[in-house]
């Protein structure tokens, strides 16, 4: 087929896997004669789902141009960050590129709902981490002052960087009596 006229040559998100939870940034070098369009910028997760999409107005002279491009926050793993270069409704040129994000998930904080307990009641909390990928889960253990497991729940899945955890206490009592 016929390459057109300005091209996409690529996309880079450098060399080093960008930090986990804060913005980052790539470029798009392209090349060819003036163009007046627009690039259109999608970022995906490595299952293809769309987490962020943007739209940014160019105007490229003739020969060899660089446009940055502003990449969303996002928790560590894998990514791809896709361009279209626009005339109007028409894709003259695309490009991809695969990046890594880096960190590891982290405890930011656990809220207790209370901080006394009756017999009976149960341990409910909700436990915030930083940098959790969507499929990330946490366990949460009641233990004894022995280190014994008492209660545990395991696969607790996250919404929005939370989950809320509830543990019966009952057998905590049984080992205080």
């Amino acid at each position: 087929g016929k390459l057109p006229p300005r091209r996409l040559l690529n996309v880079s998100c450098g060399d080093a896997p960008l930090a986990s939870g804060t913005p980052g940034a790539a470029a798009v070098v392209s090349a060819g004669p003036a163009f007046k369009g627009s690039l259109k910028v999608v970022t995906r997760d490595q299952w293809g789902e769309v987490l962020d999409e943007s739209r940014q107005d160019v105007d490229l002279a003739d020969g060899t141009n660089t446009v940055a491009l502003k990449l969303p926050a996002l928790a560590a793993g894998q990514y791809y960050v896709d361009t279209w270069l626009m005339q109007g409704d028409k894709v003259a040129d695309w490009a991809s590129q695969r990046f890594g994000v880096k960190g590891r998930a982290a405890i930011q904080s656990v809220k207790l709902a209370s901080q006394t307990l009756k017999p009976g009641e149960r341990v409910s909390a909700e436990v915030t981490l930083s940098n959790a990928m969507p499929s990330t889960t946490i366990r949460a253990e009641l233990r004894d002052v022995y280190g014994r497991v008492l209660r545990r729940q395991d696969k607790v899945a996250l919404k929005d960087g939370r989950a809320k955890v509830e543990l019966p206490t009952d057998a905590a009592w049984q080992t205080c009596q």
